[in-house]
C-alpha cells in the first residue's frame, strides 16, 4: 500500500544513508577530540603540575601554573574556534542528507525555507564512497524503517516511521547523558584522589586544578543541557503523534490533516538532527540491537492495532 520499503532500499537511498553516516562519524571525531582535551589531558597535566610542586620522584620544585593557565585557555580556544565550527558544519550537512532520504522515502516535500538550499550531489557521492571504502557494508543501511509498515497506507505508515525516529533519538540521548555524568563523576574522583594523596593546598587547587577541569565542565554541561532540551522536544513530538494516532484509529483524521501534521513533525525532526549534540558511534552500536527489537515490536503492534480498527 506504500513504497517505503522499496524506496528505502534503492541505490540512491543507500548512498544517502551511507553519506550521512560517514559525515556524522567524521563530526564525532571532533567531539572526541574535545573530550580528550577535557579529560585525560587535563588529568595528566594536573598530575605533572602537582608532582613538580611537591618535588616527587626527586624532581626539582617547579611552578608551572602559567602553563596550566595557558593550556586551559588554548584548549578552550581550540574547541570554540575550530573543533565546534567544523563539527557543526558536518553535522548540519549530514542532517540535510538524511532529510533527503526521508523526503523521498516518506513522501515529504522538500522546502528550501525549512531545509535550506539543496546540496550538491557530489557531497553525497564523496561521503558515501568514504563510508563504503571504510568497510561499512551496504547491508548496514537496508531496511532503515521497519518492513511491517509496507502494508499500511502511506499517510499512516509515515506517522509510525516518524514516531520511531523520535523515540529512538530520545532514548539514545537519555543514555548519553547518563554516560557523561558517569565520566564527570569519575574525573572528579580521580582528581580528588590526587589532591588528597599529595596533600594539596587551596592555592594549588584553585591555581592548578580548577582551570584544568573547566574545559570538561564547559563541554559536558553544554552537551547535557542541549540533550535535555532535545529530549523535551522529542517527547513533545512523540506525544503529539500519539494523539494523532488515536484520531487515526477512530477514523477521524483526514488524509490532508495527516499530510500537514507529518510535514510539521518532519521539520521538527530535521531541526533536532542539525542542532542536537552528537552521540558517539559506540554508544549507538551498543544500544542498536535493543532499539531495533523494540521498534520492531512496537511497529508490529501499531500495524495490528490499525488493522483491528479497520476491521471493526
Amino acid at each position: 500500500m506504500n513504497n517505503i520499503v522499496k524506496k528505502q532500499n534503492s541505490e540512491t537511498s543507500i548512498k544517502r544513508l551511507a553519506a550521512q553516516s560517514a559525515l556524522y562519524s567524521s563530526a564525532k571525531n571532533f567531539l572526541a577530540a574535545q573530550f580528550v582535551f577535557s579529560v585525560p589531558v587535563a588529568v595528566l597535566i594536573a598530575f605533572v603540575a602537582l608532582t613538580l610542586d611537591k618535588e616527587l620522584f626527586g624532581l626539582p620544585k617547579t611552578d608551572i601554573a602559567w602553563f596550566v593557565g595557558l593550556s586551559s585557555g588554548m584548549s578552550f580556544l581550540l574547541i570554540e574556534l575550530y573543533l565546534n565550527p567544523v563539527m557543526n558544519y558536518k553535522k548540519e550537512t549530514a542532517a540535510k542528507i538524511q532529510q533527503y532520504f526521508d523526503s523521498d522515502v516518506l513522501g515529504i516535500p522538500m522546502c528550501n525555507i525549512t531545509y535550506g538550499k539543496p546540496l550538491d550531489q557530489e557531497i553525497v557521492e564523496v561521503w558515501a564512497e568514504e563510508s563504503f571504502t571504510s568497510g561499512t557494508p551496504k547491508e548496514e543501511f537496508t531496511n532503515w524503517y521497519r518492513v511491517e509498515v509496507d502494508a499500511l497506507p502511506m499517510e499512516v505508515a509515515r506517522i509510525i516511521c516518524q514516531r520511531a525516529n523520535c523515540w529512538w533519538d530520545e532514548d539514545l540521548r537519555r543514555r548519553y547523558n547518563k554516560m557523561i555524568r558517569v565520566v564527570g563523576i569519575a574525573l572528579f574522583v580521580v582528581i580528588l584522589i590526587i589532591v588528597l594523596a599529595l596533600d594539596c593546598t587551596i592555592t594549588i587547587i584553585l591555581g592548578l586544578i580548577v582551570p584544568l577541569i573547566l574545559p570538561f565542565v564547559s563541554v559536558a554541561s553544554k552537551v547535557i543541557q542541549e540533550n535535555l532540551e532535545a529530549i523535551t522536544r522529542l517527547a513533545s513530538m512523540r506525544e503529539a503523534i500519539n494523539d494523532v494516532w488515536q484520531r487515526i484509529l477512530t477514523n477521524v483524521a483526514t488524509n490532508e490533516e495527516l499530510i500537514g501534521f507529518a510535514n510539521t513533525i518532519q521539520a521538527g525532526i530535521y531541526n533536532n538532527r542539525r542542532n542536537n549534540p552528537l552521540v558517539f558511534d559506540w554508544i549507538h552500536r551498543r544500544s542498536k540491537r535493543k532499539h531495533e527489537d523494540t521498534t520492531s515490536a512496537t511497529t508490529a503492534s501499531y500495524v495490528a492495532e490499525y488493522r483491528r480498527s479497520r476491521a471493526s
